[in-house]
């Protein structure tokens, strides 16, 4: 009787702990033939379709995907003394004042 309880204990720790999941960076990829992906508040997602185009989705959203690749970006924030050094694709650079939150992408 005793292993039945902590069973039980230990099932609604888990079920606790999967409702309050971090959130998803860079390092989340997945390739869905067909699904959906819910970006959660504070959370954004670079999708790419089928024919190669790509669409940003800002959370809080759910996106239905048909074959589909999905990469949540990585968010850096910068608080009221800090910076955030942005560099761009063509080589400029950028340094801007916090508080600032932006997505890597």
């Amino acid at each position: 009787r005793k292993h039945r309880s902590t069973t039980h204990t230990t099932r609604t720790t888990m079920a606790r702990s999967r409702a309050k999941k971090t959130f998803r960076g860079g390092e989340y990829y997945a390739h869905v033939l067909l699904g959906k992906r819910t970006v959660k508040e504070g959370e954004c997602a670079a999708v790419w379709s089928a024919s190669g185009k790509r669409n940003i989705v800002p959370g809080p959203q759910r996106v239905r995907l048909w074959y589909s690749h999905v990469r949540f970006l990585d968010r850096h924030v910068a608080d009221h003394n800090q910076y955030l050094k942005v560099q761009y694709r063509d080589g400029r650079q950028e340094h801007r004042r916090g508080p600032l939150a932006q997505f890597f992408d």
